[in-house]
């Protein structure tokens, strides 16, 4: 499959890192121009770097040959291991899957890697979490997937903890794995792990399983590929005591430097740490030629072209692909995201020079689709890639133990449930959030008097279609495995956990509320906040204006009890001696479940109980 390509000249003049124009550079109308006859996604720049007067990077480098490296790269998959709908077929009632899935991106793979001398694949982290196949599995399943498509190396996500320490030991090495009452075998994860910024030595489930870096030759040359992963986890998943989280920027320098020491004169980083983290950390390394980065769900590409394959993505392009930052030498380090779920399939193409300094690249990546979406139908005369048959097989083996609770209809939607992020869930109150809230509230009313209930947006991950709903439909909406706690909070401490939520809009912090009512400043200052440096300007609870010293019983689930999303006020609160907190051990995807067997069909609509001023 070959590579369009568009290119840009630019060169280093004397005195090793100041980038400067060798010969006039293309003019954006120029460039416009030439876009009329290059693919989607079609990039390719090229750096004349021959004017360098024989500096290297540090000095000591050693030479090694030229070498033309085609990089493949994943992120965020999130179990995503079968096709599913794509956003426009799902709002038009189509859930046809025609979008992803581990069997065509093997097609896809196999298709470069036939054509290509020099492939490496790999993958910036969240293998686990996202759908039935990790809450059946426990990440076995993920494991089978990279095992399948034979990825190369791979670092570690926040979402690999999900489940704490000794579960992802378990499923590392291949340990078998319990549904429903039959224990099933598993495979051993064979691409090496690797992270700088983790220390496990005081934690045996874990120990032995990864490492800073490996180094693998691609004809005849050493890439060192070293991973990172975002210093958050704690915060976020559920790593346990025992594993220790280290500075992500000295970590990475130090095993580079190694590296280089070594050497190796071609470093790969896989960042879990997100898009915005690598562009402002990117000049503060040394010796990191390309970053693959992840966590934050990047989708970069000229926005059009984005629009053109895929409808509805093209507004989700956080910059170009690839981006281009520098590091600390002024030396070019490419930086490439490839979205969620395995919706892409990144491809970079990269000239390496002796010296190990990036020269020229072309720019490809792919959307991993079957039939077309085009007009409310489904044409499916253009396949972009056909399944491949064998890994659909073993999707279709690790598929079998679940489907016969998968599939039991729970109840029925009355409507469209949006489960959408940015405008949706984490910026605004929505139809879903009531939903999940209301059944919060309701349990945590009847178990323990609670008089209202907050959740996270983020724990909120996908939406319903109007009609009947399964319980692998539920899963996908909530499945975090959370349990409903119930926590008495004095009103300042409710208005500060607000504060908190409102905080970051887009961001999974976002509350969705029941029983409260609440006005937050959008900008800042908010001179008229109930706080010092607030948001919240107006709070009922139960319609009655909050009284900041009194006590209520609030409904929250257990991620945000320990502090989760930046709640730590409510983790406080739950350990405050004397005070009440409760894990009452409901999962909240069981009372999804009931709502939907109990109240069908459920409805729910916006009602004014988040409002911006």
């Amino acid at each position: 499959m070959g590579f369009d390509a568009l290119i840009v000249a630019t060169a280093l003049l004397a005195g090793c890192g100041e980038m400067m124009p060798k010969k006039a550079v293309q003019t954006l109308e120029e460039k416009t121009n030439m876009t009329q006859y290059i693919g989607p996604f079609a990039l390719a720049v090229a750096l004349g770097l021959a004017g360098l007067n024989g500096c290297t990077r540090f000095g000591g480098d050693p030479p090694s040959r030229p070498i033309t490296l085609t990089l493949l790269h994943t992120n965020d998959t999130h179990s995503h291991l079968e096709p599913f709908p794509r956003d426009d077929e799902l709002s038009a009632g189509n859930q046809g899957p025609q979008q992803g899935g581990i069997a065509r991106r093997k097609t896809l793979i196999d298709t470069v890697r036939d054509s290509e001398p020099n492939v490496l694949l790999v993958d910036a982290g969240d293998h686990f979490q996202g759908t039935i196949f990790y809450n059946a599995w426990k990440g076995s399943a993920e494991i089978m997937a990279m095992n399948a498509l034979g990825y190369d190396a791979t670092t570690l996500g926040n979402h690999e903890f999900d489940r704490g320490p000794a579960e992802l030991g378990r499923a590392l090495r291949g340990e078998p794995v319990e549904i429903a009452g039959t224990v099933y075998p598993t495979e051993k994860l064979r691409p090496p792990i690797v992270v700088t910024n983790i220390d496990v030595s005081a934690e045996p489930a874990l120990r032995g399983l990864f490492a800073p870096s490996v180094v693998l030759e691609r004809g005849g040359e050493r890439f060192g590929i070293l991973g990172v992963v975002t210093e958050d986890v704690p915060a976020i998943s559920s790593p346990g005591p025992r594993v220790r989280f280290l500075d992500a920027v000295s970590s990475v320098q130090v095993e580079a430097d190694r590296l280089r020491a070594a050497g190796i004169n071609k470093i790969i980083l896989l960042s879990h740490s997100g898009y915005p983290v690598d562009l402002e950390r990117a000049p503060r390394w040394r010796g990191i030629d390309l970053i693959v980065s992840g966590h934050d769900h990047a989708l970069l590409g000229d926005p059009a072209a984005v629009e053109a394959v895929a409808p509805g993505q093209g507004e989700r392009v956080k910059g170009p692909y690839p981006t281009v930052a520098t590091d600390a030498d002024g030396v070019p380090v490419l930086v490439v995201s490839g979205y969620e779920w395995g919706r892409w399939l990144g491809r970079l193409k990269v000239d390496f020079d002796e010296r190990g300094i990036i020269q020229q690249w072309e720019a490809d990546p792919m959307f991993v689709r079957g039939c077309a979406f085009v007009r409310g139908a489904v044409d499916c005369r253009r396949q972009r890639a056909p399944e491949d048959p064998a890994v659909k097989a073993r999707v279709a083996r690790y598929r079998a133990p679940m489907d016969r609770f998968a599939q039991v209809v729970i109840g029925r939607a009355g409507m469209v449930f949006d489960g959408g992020r940015t405008p949706g869930l984490r910026t605004q109150e929505m139809p879903l959030g009531n939903l999940i809230a209301d059944t919060m509230r309701t349990a945590a009313t009847q178990s323990d008097g609670a008089v209202a209930a907050l959740v996270n947006s983020g724990g909120i991950r996908a939406g319903f279609n109007a009609g009947d709903t399964t319980f692998e439909h539920a899963l996908a909406v909530l499945p975090f495995g959370n349990t409903l706690v119930v926590l008495e909070l004095t009103g300042e401490e409710l208005v500060a956990a607000l504060d908190q939520g409102v905080s970051q809009p887009g961001e999974g912090a976002f509350p969705q509320v029941a029983g409260l009512t609440l006005v937050y400043c959008a900008g800042v200052p908010c001179l008229a906040a109930l706080r010092p440096g607030g948001r919240i300007t107006a709070l009922t609870v139960n319609g009655v204006p909050v009284n900041l010293a009194a006590r209520y019983r609030i409904a929250i689930n257990s991620y945000m009890a320990g502090g989760g999303d930046g709640y730590a006020m409510l983790q406080a609160a739950c350990a405050r001696p004397g005070g009440y907190c409760r894990d009452t051990g409901l999962l909240d995807l069981d009372l999804l479940v009931e709502a939907f067997k109990t109240q069908s069909p459920l409805v729910r609509r916006v009602e004014g109980r988040i409002v911006t001023r």
